[in-house]
C-alpha cells in the first residue's frame, strides 16, 4: 500500500498529509522532506507515517524529497509537541515554529526537469523560477515533473584575477599602481572588494577600477566554507560561598528551594554527574538566556556543558546540531527552545526557577515551560526536577517528593508603616538609613515598582490623569526627558498647559512614585551618595559599585538579575501595597517571590531590609519579615489552602479568551457566542467566568473583553476550549492564552 506522511510546517497549522517521496525509502518521524507548498516549495518535519488506500493515495500530492542533512528530532520531542500543542489548544505548526529550528528554516535550491509519456527526461534541468507555477502544478499531477531539492550554500562575492594582459597594457610609469594591484591580488588569491585591495596594495581605488573595466580583474561568487559549530561553555567561578562538593551518596531531590540561584544549582550537581556516567546528556532550561549562560559557566567547570544559543545562525545551528548529536553526553543549557535538540539519549530534565514570570512565552502557542516541562518529561520517561526561589503551590505540584530548603541569606528585616509618616517617596525611617549607608561610605540596594518619574501626571484641582489617547491608560510621566509616555502602545507626548477635564494649570507627577522620583529624593537625602539607575529606560555602568566603591542602585525588578554587591547594608522597598492588592489571585504569592529574590542580594552580607507599606499587619508580610521558615511555610501553606478552595491552579486549569475590536459591543457579543458554544458543550457556570471587561478597556485604539475558563484539569478545559473558539468572527481578534500568568495582560 502506498505510503503516506503526516507533515508539520512552521505555520499555524496542524500536521497534513502528502503522499512519500517516490521511490526513495522513507526516513523516520523527526526527519525533514521538502513539500511543495502555494506555487513553491517548504520544509516540514515528519510526525508521523501511515499506509493509506490507492483511493485515498490518488487524492493526495506527492512530497519531493527527505532532506538527509542534519540528526533528526527524535520521535519522543515529535510526540511531545503534538501533546503540547493539543494541550495548549494551539496548531502544533504554531509550536514548531516558537522552537526555532534550523533545520525547517533551511534555503533551498530547487531545480525541474520535465519528462515524457515514457518517463525520461524531455528537457533540460531549470531553475524553479523558469518555470510558471500553473505549469508546475499540472505536470506534477501528471507525474511528467521530476524535481530535485538541495540546501543552498551560500556565496560571497570576492575579487579574483582575470585575464592575462599584455605587457602593452601595464607598461609605463602610469600604470604603476596597477601592477602593484595585479601583482598583490596573485599572491592573496581574492579579496573582499576593490576597495580592500587598494587598502592591501597602497593605491588609489581608481587603479583597481581600471583593471576590472580591463578584464584584468573580476568578480566571482564563491560558496561560503562550512559553518563552525560555537564551542560549549567556558568555566565560571562559582559565587562566594558556594562550593560544590561530589557528594555521590546525596538523594536526588526533586525540588530545590532557598539559598542563591548558584546554590540551588550545585544541589543537583550530583544527579547530573550520574547521568553523564551512565552516557546520556541531562538537559536544563533556564527561564532566560542571561540566567542559561550563568549557569553554563558555574557548571562548566564540573561537567561538559553545551548551550543552544536558539537564535544562532541556522547554518552554525545545525552544525551544533549535528556535532552534540554525534559526540558524548554533554550537560545541554538553554532556554524554551532546547527542548528541542537532537537528543540522543536524554538524562533528567532540570527546570531553572519553576516559578519566573519570564517562563511564560508571550507569543505563538503562549506555552507555560513548567507545564511544557512536565509533558516534555514524562515523553521521554525521565525525571523532571526543579530550582526555585520559593517553593510554592504550583512548583509543589510540578515536581512532587522531596523537597530540599537550602538556607536562606541573612537580612535583617524591617516593616515601615507609610500611614505614619508625611514623607514621600522614601518615609522618615528610610531617610534615616539612607543617611546612614552615606555616612558609613556603603552600598544600598533600592528596589522601585516603575521605572519613570510617577506612573501619572494630574491635576491639583480635580485629580484627573493624563490618558493616553489610544488606551485606556494614564500616560506614565518621564521628568528626565519631559514626556508623556503609554508604556502599552508607545504613544509619547509633550505635557499639557491645562487639565482636559478642568481647565485647571496645576499639574503634578501623583504618588505612584518611578524610579527618576526616587532618585531625585536621593539627592536630597544623601546627596553625597553616587546614585546609580537600572531599569528598562537607562542601565548605568555599575563597575564602580562592583569594586566596593560606596552609591546606591534604584531599579525595578530587573535589579533581581544582578549579582550581590560587595559591601551592601541596605535594601529598600519603596512600596509594595500595588502588587500585594492587585485584582489577582497570584498578587501575594509574586511579592513573596519578589522579596525572596531580593534577599538574595544579600550575598555573604547580613543587611538591613526595610519595605515600606500602608499595611504593616499583612499576614504575608510579617511571616516574610520574622525570617523564620515556619512563619513562611504558613504563608505558604495558606496560599495553598485558598487555591485548593476554590479551584484554582495547581488544582485547577486556567484559560483565558479576549476579543479587541474597534467596537466594544463587537468584541462583547463575539465573547457571549464563545460562553454560549462552552455552555452547550457542557461547562457549568462555575467553570465560565465572564464575559468582563478586561482590566483595560481599551489599547490602541480597540476595545478589549475577556472571560476564564476554570476546569479541573487540562483534558476538560481542551474538550470544552477546541470547539467553542473555533471558525472567525468578522471585525474581532480572538485570542486564547491557556495557563495565563497575568489576567490583566493585553494578548496582542
Amino acid at each position: 500500500m502506498p505510503l503516506a506522511v503526516d507533515v508539520l510546517l512552521p505555520l499555524p497549522l496542524a500536521p497534513l498529509r502528502w503522499l512519500a517521496p517516490f521511490g526513495r525509502s522513507a526516513g523516520p518521524v523527526g526527519a525533514r522532506l521538502v513539500v511543495p507548498w502555494q506555487g513553491g516549495v517548504r520544509v516540514g518535519l515528519a510526525s508521523g507515517l501511515a499506509e493509506v488506500s490507492d483511493a485515498r493515495a490518488l487524492e493526495l500530492k506527492e512530497a519531493i524529497a527527505w532532506l538527509d542533512d542534519g540528526p533528526p528530532l527524535p520521535e519522543a520531542t515529535v510526540d511531545w509537541i503534538l501533546a503540547e500543542a493539543e494541550r495548549t489548544v494551539a496548531p502544533a505548526g504554531l509550536v514548531l515554529a516558537g522552537l526555532g529550528l534550523a533545520g525547517v528554516r533551511a534555503e533551498l535550491t530547487h531545480h525541474l526537469r520535465e519528462l515524457d509519456a515514457s518517463g525520461g527526461p524531455a528537457g533540460p534541468w531549470r531553475a524553479l523560477e523558469q518555470t510558471a507555477p500553473e505549469q508546475r502544478t499540472t505536470l506534477r499531477e501528471q507525474g511528467l515533473l521530476e524535481e530535485r531539492v538541495e540546501i543552498s550554500v551560500p556565496t560571497r562575492r570576492v575579487l579574483v584575477p582575470g585575464r592575462e594582459l599584455d605587457s602593452s597594457e601595464l607598461d609605463g610609469e602610469r600604470r604603476r599602481a596597477q601592477r602593484s594591484a595585479l601583482a598583490r591580488l596573485e599572491e592573496l588569491g581574492e579579496v573582499e572588494s576593490g576597495a580592500e585591495l587598494a587598502r592591501e596594495t597602497g593605491v588609489g581605488e581608481s587603479a583597481v577600477r581600471t583593471l576590472v573595466r580591463k578584464g584584468a580583474l573580476r568578480y566571482q561568487e564563491r560558496p561560503l566554507p562550512p559553518a563552525e559549530p560555537w564551542p560549549d561553555a567556558a568555566p565560571v567561578p562559582w559565587p562566594v560561598g558556594v562550593t560544590p562538593r561530589p557528594a555521590a551518596e546525596q538523594e536526588d531531590a526533586h525540588c530545590v528551594t532557598g539559598g542563591t540561584r548558584a546554590a540551588r544549582l550545585a544541589r543537583l550537581l550530583p544527579g547530573l554527574r550520574r547521568d553523564l556516567a551512565e552516557g546520556k546528556s541531562p538537559v536544563v532550561v533556564a527561564p532566560e538566556r542571561r540566567w542559561a549562560q550563568e549557569a553554563a559557566g558555574w557548571l562548566a567547570g564540573e561537567l561538559p556543558v553545551a548551550v543552544l544559543e536558539a537564535d544562532a545562525d541556522p547554518r552554525r545551528r545545525i552544525a551544533w546540531d549535528e556535532r552534540f548529536a554525534a559526540g558524548p553526553a554533554k550537560v545541554l543549557m538553554g532556554t524554551w527552545p532546547v527542548l528541542a535538540a537532537p537528543l540522543p539519549r536524554p538524562g533528567r530534565l532540570v527546570l531553572l526557577e519553576a516559578g519566573a514570570e519570564s517562563h511564560k512565552l508571550r507569543a505563538g502557542s503562549r506555552s507555560w515551560t513548567p507545564l511544557a516541562a512536565r509533558g516534555w518529561a514524562d515523553a521521554h520517561a525521565v525525571p523532571l526536577l526543579v530550582t526555585d526561589v520559593l517553593a510554592g503551590p504550583e512548583t509543589r505540584a510540578l515536581a512532587p517528593g522531596p523537597i530540599v530548603e537550602l538556607p536562606r541569606p541573612q537580612v535583617r528585616w524591617v516593616l515601615s508603616d507609610l500611614g505614619r509618616t508625611h514623607a514621600w517617596p522614601l518615609g522618615d525611617e528610610a531617610v534615616r538609613v539612607v543617611r546612614q549607608v552615606e555616612a558609613r561610605r556603603r552600598q544600598a540596594l533600592v528596589l522601585v515598582p516603575r521605572r519613570g518619574f510617577s506612573a501619572a501626571l494630574g491635576c491639583r484641582d480635580c485629580g484627573a490623569a493624563v490618558m493616553c489617547p489610544n488606551c485606556d491608560l494614564a500616560l506614565r510621566w518621564h521628568a528626565r526627558d519631559g514626556r508623556l509616555r503609554c508604556h502599552q502602545c508607545g504613544h509619547d507626548a509633550a505635557p499639557p498647559d491645562v487639565c482636559d477635564s478642568c481647565g485647571g494649570h496645576d499639574l503634578e507627577a501623583q504618588r505612584a512614585a518611578g524610579s527618576e522620583w526616587v532618585l531625585r529624593a536621593l539627592e536630597g537625602v544623601a546627596p553625597g551618595l553616587p546614585r546609580f539607575r537600572w531599569d528598562g529606560d537607562v542601565r548605568d555602568d555599575l563597575s564602580a559599585l562592583e569594586r566596593g566603591e560606596p552609591g546606591v542602585v534604584v531599579g525595578t525588578t530587573a535589579v533581581l538579575r544582578l549579582a550581590p554587591l560587595p559591601v551592601l547594608s541596605l535594601l529598600l522597598v519603596t512600596q509594595v501595597d500595588g502588587a500585594l492588592h492587585a485584582d489577582d489571585f497570584r498578587a501575594e504569592e509574586r511579592v513573596l517571590r519578589t522579596l525572596a529574590s531580593l534577599q538574595e542580594l544579600a550575598g555573604e552580607r547580613r543587611p538591613l531590609g526595610l519595605i515600606q507599606t500602608f499595611a504593616p499587619q499583612h499576614p504575608l508580610l510579617l511571616g516574610f519579615a520574622s525570617g523564620a521558615p515556619e512563619a513562611l511555610q504558613q504563608v505558604l501553606e495558606a496560599m495553598d489552602d485558598r487555591r485548593r478552595r476554590f479551584g484554582y491552579p495547581p488544582y485547577g486549569r486556567l484559560a483565558r479568551v479576549q476579543a479587541s475590536a474597534r467596537s466594544a459591543g463587537d468584541a462583547w457579543r463575539a465573547l457571549e457566542t464563545v460562553a454560549a458554544r462552552l455552555r452547550a458543550a457542557g461547562a457549568s457556570e462555575e467553570e465560565v467566568l465572564g464575559p468582563a471587561p478586561a482590566p483595560v478597556a481599551r489599547v490602541r485604539g480597540r476595545a478589549l473583553a475577556h472571560l476564564l475558563l476554570r476546569t479541573a484539569n487540562e483534558d476538560r478545559r481542551r474538550a470544552l476550549l477546541s470547539d467553542a473558539t473555533a471558525g472567525s468572527f468578522s471585525g474581532v481578534r480572538l485570542r486564547v492564552d491557556v495557563d495565563p500568568r497575568d489576567i490583566g495582560e493585553v494578548l496582542e
